[in-house]
């Protein structure tokens, strides 16, 4: 082999060590330092839609994001064979309550209020946190009817004015939205790319879209119906068995901006007003309490930790 065959053979060695180099301090700093690598999971439902797969323990940009034995993103698994002494409070939303891969276990609306509660009251309290990313009031509906709704007594429901018109249409969604994963990444350099990098070109057009679900839909009486005719159906059984529920209702950034009550949430405030449903408005500011323009940041989470805590409080 000649010399100059030979300095390139050193050469392209050389590039593909340092390529290789890179790999590893990559793979190395997404997993280690960015948290990257280690997603919850998602499952299909026939019912449900979707919802968390349960028995979960993840760890996420240094977040801890825990699912128990009945997809709740709570620590405890619970026995429904033994009856909870002391007072229960099942709270259901969307990624608004869920805080997603951004907020801590601890620093979870229903984890403060619970510690919080735990702190002033004698018995045991527990606040069951029942969401999942774009849930509306069909995916809860479904949910109670799998699962029960815990005996609880409250239901509180954190309500944005899209909801009313989210009505399940089981388009599929788990392992084929980045936002939605049915496996672990093989790598976390990768799953940086493919989710936080490359979806940031398609972030204009989600934003576009939960505009247009808001403008297309306002007066879609037959969308309207299935969602308020899902709540009912969860909260008229809590009702008879002598539990309460109570309604928050979330604004987004642009929703406070234009200093009109959104039509879907005066939709809302109607129907708990006909049942003497208790509502409550989580007051926002748009410069402190959110990550984007719909999810809120851990002051958001302890703002709303806030009400659920004044409303069990009254109970």
């Amino acid at each position: 082999m000649g010399y100059h065959a030979k300095r390139h053979l050193r050469r392209a060695g050389g590039c593909c060590l340092l390529f290789v180099l890179f790999l590893v301090i990559a793979e190395a700093a997404s997993r280690f330092i960015l948290g990257l690598g280690d997603p919850p999971l998602s499952i299909e439902d026939s019912e449900i839609e979707y919802l968390f797969a349960p028995n979960q323990d993840c760890r996420r940009f240094g977040n801890r994001i825990v699912y128990n034995n009945y997809s709740l993103r709570n620590i405890e698994n619970l026995n429904t064979n033994e009856v909870f002494q002391g007072t229960r409070v099942l709270m259901m939303g969307d990624s608004v309550l869920n805080g997603g891969a951004m907020t801590d276990h601890e620093k979870l609306a229903t984890s403060l209020a619970q510690k919080s509660l735990q702190e002033k009251r004698t018995e045991s309290i527990q606040i069951l946190h029942c969401s999942a990313g774009s849930w509306g009031p069909g995916n809860y509906a479904a949910y109670v009817k799998r699962y029960t709704d815990f005996n609880a007594n409250s239901i509180g429901f954190v309500l944005s004015s899209h909801d009313v018109w989210d009505v399940p249409d089981f388009r599929k969604v788990v392992g084929t939205s980045v936002s939605f994963p049915d496996k672990k990444p093989i790598s976390a350099f990768t799953e940086g790319i493919s989710r936080y990098l490359i979806s940031r070109v398609s972030r204009s057009f989600s934003k576009k879209k939960i505009s247009k679900l808001e403008i297309e839909d306002q007066g879609d009486t037959n969308k309207e119906q299935i969602s308020l005719d899902a709540l009912q159906s969860v909260i008229d059984p809590a009702l008879v068995r002598g539990a309460d529920a109570f309604f928050i209702l979330h604004r987004a950034q642009s929703e406070w901006k234009s200093q009109k009550m959104p039509v879907g949430e005066k939709i809302f405030r109607d129907f708990a007003t006909e049942r003497g449903i208790p509502v409550y408005l989580l007051e926002l500011d748009i410069n402190k309490d959110y990550f984007d323009n719909i999810h809120i940041n851990d002051n958001g989470q302890r703002k709303l930790s806030k009400i659920i805590e004044d409303h069990v409080m009254g109970l």
